[in-house]
């Protein structure tokens, strides 16, 4: 709430993502780490609910005017590729973005509109037996990584299906004492480290030697550095090979 503050006072818009809302996973309610606080009185037009371990911006009274509210149907609902989304804003808002998506767009394929509007009515089911095997292998992976805790560091993810665990600096100086045979090709060297340095050769010795791909925390901007990005989207059986491979790897 301290961004809609900013938001307010500095009359800038903000973009919220929402798409991962669906997988909050339910041992982290109530937690008090996530859990709103009210504004001050001085605050208290924006009308800030209270109480709540997750909320969306656009419940704050106050901000929807500079709120642009995001949802796509490719996570919830497992429609990647049906390239269909929806935007939530304030009228006048919408009408100018209305203005340059349909230059540039002119609409959503008309069968995934009706694919979209059947998971809204009929898929909540289904969403949440989703969530429900999210949960389960976020708790796997969490629990394959606690194993190496000498390898890595992290924070256990609240919601969606990611996980970024911080590489210790004693394992990149083993790890990248010898840089791999790809990083020594100049033109891929270079790209790898105008991108971020360590994390990206980190992750290629993986792949290279260990066979799991994951993706350089580089690639999400400067604080990234020195973690990696994993997806437990994929099977419990999946999920226990890349780590047998990696603590063979790491000589567990």
């Amino acid at each position: 709430h301290a961004l809609a503050q900013l938001a307010i006072r500095h009359n800038f818009y903000i973009l919220s993502d929402e798409v991962y809302k669906d997988f909050v996973f339910e041992d982290n309610q109530g937690s008090t780490d996530i859990k709103v606080r009210p504004f001050s009185s001085s605050s208290g037009a924006l009308g800030i609910p209270q109480g709540r371990t997750l909320y969306s911006l656009a419940e704050l009274r106050g901000i929807r005017d500079r709120l642009i509210y995001i949802f796509s149907f490719s996570k919830a609902y497992a429609m990647t590729g049906w390239r269909i989304a929806f935007l939530a804003t304030h009228q006048d808002l919408a009408k100018k973005i209305l203005a340059v998506h349909d230059a540039l767009v002119t609409c959503a394929p008309v069968v995934s509109q009706f694919a979209a509007q059947a998971a809204l009515e009929l898929a909540s089911e289904e969403v949440a037996r989703f969530k429900k095997y999210f949960q389960k292998r976020r708790d796997l992976i969490c629990e394959r990584l606690d194993k190496l805790n000498h390898i890595f560091e992290y924070q256990k993810p609240d919601g969606a299906y990611f996980v970024f665990p911080k590489i210790k600096d004693d394992i990149l100086l083993k790890v990248l004492g010898n840089p791999p045979a790809s990083l020594r090709k100049p033109s891929f060297a270079r790209e790898a480290l105008r991108a971020g340095g360590r994390s990206w050769q980190f992750a290629i010795e993986l792949l290279e030697k260990a066979k799991v791909a994951v993706v350089p925390g580089a690639a999400f901007g400067p604080s990234g550095e020195n973690h990696i990005r994993m997806c437990f989207g994929r099977s419990e059986k999946d999920i226990n090979l890349a780590f047998e491979r990696m603590e063979k790897f790491f000589g567990k």
